[in-house]
Parts: C-alpha cells; sequence; structure tokens
C-alpha cells in the first residue's frame, strides 16, 4: 500500500536542528524505495525542512557557484589540518587565504564563472573533508540569507522540502 503523506517522529535535537524520521512521499522526488527512511532536519525559524540524502543527487550545488568564502575559525583549522595529516602552517599555506582578519579557505576555478571549494571532488561530487567541515558548510542549508527567501535556497538546494 503507497503512502501519501509524510509520517514524522521526533527523533534528537542537535545544535538547535531537530532530526526527523520520515516515510514515504518524498520516495517519488529522491527515488527512494517506499521502506527506505529519509532523515529531515528542520531548524527553528526556517519555514523549510532539508533531506540530507539529495546530497547525493545534486552535483554539489552548494559546494560550487559563484566565487565567495568559506570561513574558518582556528578550532576548524587545527580539525581540518589533523585529519589531512598537516600542521596548520602548512595547511595555512596550501588551503588558506586571510580575508583582513579571518580565513577562509581558498577555491579552485572550473569554468569562467564557476568555482567550487578546494575540497570538493567534481569527479565525485562530494566533500573530501566532509568530517570536518567548517561550521558554515555543516550549517547549510540553514543560513540566515535563506530564512525568508525559500525560493532562492530551493533554487541551489534540491533537499528543500
Amino acid at each position: 500500500m503507497k503512502k501519501t503523506t509524510i509520517q514524522l517522529k521526533r527523533l534528537e535535537r542537535l545544535n538547535g536542528q531537530t532530526h526527523i524520521a520520515s516515510r514515504a512521499v518524498l520516495n517519488k522526488k529522491y527515488q527512494n524505495k517506499e521502506d527506505d527512511i529519509l532523515d529531515l532536519v528542520e531548524k527553528e525559524g526556517y519555514r523549510y525542512k532539508f533531506a540530507p540524502g539529495a546530497c547525493e543527487t545534486c552535483g554539489g550545488r552548494c559546494c560550487t557557484g559563484e566565487s565567495g568564502y568559506i570561513w574558518m575559525d582556528y578550532d576548524e583549522i587545527a580539525n581540518m589540518a589533523a585529519f589531512l595529516k598537516l600542521d596548520i602552517e602548512k595547511f595555512a599555506a596550501f588551503y588558506l587565504r586571510k580575508v583582513k582578519h579571518r580565513y577562509s579557505l581558498v577555491e579552485k576555478q572550473l569554468a569562467q564563472d564557476n568555482f567550487a571549494c578546494i575540497f570538493f571532488d567534481e569527479s565525485k561530487n562530494r566533500c573530501l573533508v566532509y568530517e570536518v567541515r567548517p561550521l558554515q558548510c555543516r550549517t547549510f542549508p540553514f543560513w540566515e540569507q535563506f530564512k525568508n527567501n525559500e525560493d532562492e535556497v530551493k533554487k541551489e538546494c534540491p533537499g528543500i522540502v
């Protein structure tokens, strides 16, 4: 029997985000089997939810596009350097750029107006440092700029429901 509504069950609260288990109706959008469980994430103050399973189908739209900044604080830099088995100085020399008093990961240019995070693997469409990605990446798509602009975030992220 095919379900026609999303059944939600609260699982946990983590960093202000509620993780929810869901079955059914999203199957068509994400091409999952009816019995598969999708984890939906929602954050207070945002009208939309995010289905992380959609990341596998999008091609890294949140990791590519116009040139910008991928901000990191010292702890994130230290964690990523350790993950890559580099000392902080070498990591900074290879992967960071200083912008005034802050640090951003460098980007690589893919095409004329298309850039990607240095750690985005375009052949696999995934982040090479996912386990230690910066807070900015971990909190996407719940950025303040999208709070009242659901149409904009939907253009960028197929996981918005």
